[in-house]
């Protein structure tokens, strides 16, 4: 997850640090929101992550402080695991209500960052 800061430390619920993405602001937890995406996987995440990208601007321009990062699908699980900003579990699933999009579960989540070896920097 680039863009991530070190120092992080765990309070209540999530990742709570200063900033949570470089020029992030302060306060926003790391949240997981796990899902089942059955079928071909072709185009679905992208679709998906774009309902999501949508729904989170939709509500940040009501002022409620929330951010899509990204989703991973667990290929061959069928499972995909959609990563937010935000300052309770009660805003990640507004965004995933008004993306119209089912899921198994929300949860508070740590990152650490570091290189894959053998990648290029």
């Amino acid at each position: 997850m680039r863009g991530l800061s070190r120092g992080r430390r765990v309070k209540g619920q999530g990742l709570t640090t200063a900033t949570t993405r470089r020029g992030g602001p302060v306060g926003l937890s790391l949240y997981v929101v796990e899902r089942y995406v059955a079928g071909p996987p072709e185009g679905r995440l992208a679709a998906m992550s774009g309902r999501l990208r949508k729904a989170a601007a939709e509500l940040a321009a009501d002022g409620i402080e929330v951010r899509y990062l990204q989703s991973i699908l667990l290929n061959g699980e069928e499972s995909c695991l959609c990563l937010f900003e935000a300052r309770s579990a009660a805003e990640v699933r507004m965004v995933n209500e008004r993306a119209g999009l089912a899921y198994l579960r929300i949860v508070a989540a740590t990152a650490a960052s570091g290189q894959v070896p053998g990648a290029k920097t």
